[in-house]
């Protein structure tokens, strides 16, 4: 007897099959290779549970509305990328109890725009990767359960591209960075980082999250992840007030002697801050986003970031003679009419970076 169909069995030339609804698969078939309902698009009705092994792309764009991964896929490599890819009726999808998956494939659910549920507990606690795209534009997913996710070290980029969830707690994983993970989510709101999470942050991570509020860091973080946070909009970042290396307070990070700006909240009212004296270096993008009042920065700084005031907006920002160093895009795209240099004739500046006012709304500036 046949065991498996084998791939690309149905394949179409061209188009799409809209006239199968349903397939019985044999008993004594346990196998489905890549495409072989690829496209049929009004294919509801298919029995899976006897299955040992889905190929790639198998069901992309039938019309299934539920799918419970059987217990009979035992090994990873059984279940192949973008298995049920682009199916848009598909409400439900979860995973038999006893099943001894350990990654979420790469795709799997990518483009299954209706669905709601996406139920892993099975295998939630022995899981130790979730893939690329696995549930890229499932817009109407608006949660998912990381806390069972104890052994997730890699949480792969677009895995979770413009879904609807509105909190991220993926305190309890293992991973180590994040890179577009998130991006384009239009509800999510508050991201929480486990401890893993100290040196490496993608900064692509959060940039283009447009309601994200808050970014929390529950571990030992340091001043290189900090410095690689990009968002604009309204995003407040969290670190413990345990940290050993860096403390924040009103709204800005700093390392624990104040000799560097780290990262300052936005969406906060500064108007009225003024920088420590201790500060001598503002770093890359510190101040991006921020609204400022007339900010003066102290004869105790040196060097101004790369992109540090970029987005920013201020009435005036004076910058005093001392500083050596100015670097790209520093004030690219900001709304602050006037930089002042002051003490122009005895400025050390040395350095201005490229593109430094590029795309700015300055109106009033004297280059020493």
């Amino acid at each position: 007897s046949i065991t498996a169909l084998p791939n690309n069995l149905f394949s179409l030339q061209s188009g799409r099959n809209d006239q199968l609804t349903s397939f019985v698969i044999p008993d004594h078939v346990t196998q489905v290779g890549n495409n072989v309902f690829y496209d049929y698009c009004a294919l509801s009705n298919v029995n899976i549970d006897k299955l040992t092994k889905i190929g790639s792309y198998a069901f992309y764009n039938t019309a299934l509305t539920s799918v419970v991964i059987p217990v009979t896929i035992t090994s990873d490599s059984d279940l192949g990328t973008g298995a049920f890819q682009g199916c848009k009726k598909l409400t439900s999808i979860s995973v038999a109890a006893g099943s001894k998956l350990t990654k979420i494939p790469n795709y799997l659910c990518d483009g299954c725009t209706s669905l709601v549920t996406a139920d892993f507990s099975a295998i939630s606690g022995n899981v130790t990767s979730i893939g690329t795209g696995a549930f890229q534009d499932c817009i109407k997913l608006t949660s998912f359960d990381f806390s069972q996710y104890v052994k997730v070290t890699t949480i792969s980029a677009s895995a979770f591209y413009k879904t609807g969830l509105y909190t991220a707690d993926l305190s309890a994983t293992k991973i180590t960075t994040l890179s577009n993970v998130f991006t384009l989510c239009p509800n999510l709101t508050s991201i929480k980082l486990p401890t893993t999470v100290k040196t490496s942050f993608g900064y692509t991570a959060v940039t283009n999250i447009p309601s994200l509020q808050t970014l929390e860091f529950t571990g030992e973080v340091t001043a290189a992840a900090i410095k690689s946070v990009r968002n604009y909009q309204q995003l407040k970042v969290i670190i413990p007030a345990s940290n050993t290396t860096l403390v924040k307070e009103g709204g800005v990070i700093y390392d624990k002697a104040k000799t560097n700006i780290y990262w300052v909240d936005c969406g906060i009212d500064l108007s009225t801050y003024t920088i420590p004296s201790t500060v001598t270096t503002i770093s890359d993008y510190a101040f991006g986003g921020t609204t400022l009042g007339d900010l003066v920065i102290p004869t105790s700084v040196t060097t101004i970031g790369t992109y540090a005031f970029q987005y920013a907006t201020a009435n005036s920002i004076t910058i005093p003679a001392t500083v050596t160093s100015i670097g790209n895009y520093a004030f690219q795209r900001s709304n602050i009419p006037t930089v002042n240099f002051a003490n122009a004739a005895s400025s050390k500046l040395t350095k201005l970076g490229t593109y430094t006012f590029q795309y700015s709304k300055l109106q009033s500036i004297v280059i020493p």
